[in-house]
């Protein structure tokens, strides 16, 4: 999956497509906001990669039984052998008891169901981190079996890349997961009560964008090299307006450079975070002392807690990258609106898909 281009008579360049597949832009409006109307409102920007087609054929992962896959594996579990009891023969005092524990939790379960952030990687000394960094890892087929990365922009917003080169925009990835359910779980609408101001509607995300994605390794004058995340919509059109998206800098297509941090080397590029991606022994060794490296493997992202930047990269070649690469095929309808009707409450759903196929507010 390489190719090579020539820019007038100063400069060539050739990329190679480490990975592609689908994009899928969301946000999130604030609690409290049940009908946004500008990016003030936007409690969260989301992407949504899926990738289809890989280099390597193969990537690996973290282990399903880990992070909120696994949290989510356990709660489903938990909620099925809930159902299997009869409950006949409980005492009143025991489910006394099991009312009142559940009412303690109200709000630590609403954040896992909601999407809410929350760290569930394991903490411990030295020694459990090591484990960890060792743990089992799952390989994925790609293009066989599905794999999403829940991606949680720090702004807001993607870089603006009408501007040319900018200051690095920071995301970490929320979610890891084989299992479209848990997109659901974290992109619908979740009710919880707190102390202070009672019962509360952390609303469900809204779609503002979907098409195709690649992330390429681009070699100028064989000098250089970086790794692109490339992106072009499908929806919504380009004859279409684009409220939502002319707010989070959402445009119809774009070219950003992505590095990884490295977990060992830098602190969290949000203050005071707790948010600690556990990578492989191996991946780990080979980003050595640098503070960021390029996300070359794509595998970099299949990790939880995994802090990113993104460099706005608009130019002559980058444009030659998304026309050659970013192909949009008529099959991809079905398949996003399939996915759409998924990871989308079925309750007002005609009303939140306004930002995607009409680009307005909703």
């Amino acid at each position: 999956m390489g190719r090579t281009n020539e820019v007038g008579s100063q400069e060539s360049t050739s990329f190679t497509v480490l990975e592609k597949g689908e994009i899928y832009f969301f946000f999130k409006p604030k609690v409290g906001v049940e009908k946004p109307h500008t990016g003030d409102d936007v409690q969260r920007m989301i992407f949504v990669l899926r990738p289809q087609v890989a280099e390597k054929g193969i990537e690996e992962k973290q282990s399903s039984d880990t992070g909120k896959e696994g949290q989510f594996e356990v709660e489903k579990k938990s909620v099925v052998e809930g159902h299997e009891k009869t409950g006949s023969d409980k005492s009143d005092a025991a489910t006394e008891e099991e009312a009142k524990a559940e009412g303690d939790s109200t709000e630590e379960k609403s954040k896992e169901t909601t999407g809410e952030e929350k760290d569930y990687s394991n903490k411990g000394d030295e020694d459990d981190t090591a484990k960890k960094e060792n743990q089992d890892l799952e390989k994925v087929e790609i293009g066989e079996k599905h794999l999403f990365r829940y991606i949680v922009m720090g702004r807001k917003s993607l870089p603006d890349a009408a501007k040319g080169k900018s200051r690095p925009y920071w995301g970490f990835v929320e979610l890891i997961t084989s299992n479209p359910e848990d997109l659901k779980k974290m992109l619908s609408e979740g009710e919880y009560d707190t102390k202070t101001r009672g019962y509360r509607v952390n609303p469900a995300a809204r779609p503002v964008g979907e098409g195709r994605y690649s992330i390429v390794r681009h070699h100028r004058d064989n000098k250089q090299t970086s790794i692109h995340l490339v992106y072009k919509l499908e929806h919504p059109g380009q004859h279409e307006k684009h409220g939502p998206q002319d707010a989070m800098n959402i445009e119809t297509q774009a070219s950003f450079v992505i590095q990884v941090k490295n977990p060992k080397q830098a602190e969290p590029l949000q203050p005071g975070s707790k948010r600690q991606a556990i990578l492989p022994a191996y991946m780990l060794g080979k980003m050595g002392p640098k503070r960021f490296v390029p996300v070359d493997p794509p595998d970099l992202l299949n990790y939880e807690g995994v802090e990113f930047l993104l460099i706005s990269a608009r130019d002559e070649l980058v444009d030659a990258e998304v026309d050659a690469e970013l192909e949009i095929s008529d099959s991809l309808s079905k398949e996003v609106r399939d996915l759409m009707d998924l990871v989308v409450s079925s309750k007002g759903h005609e009303k939140l898909t306004r930002p995607l196929f009409e680009g307005v507010w909703a």
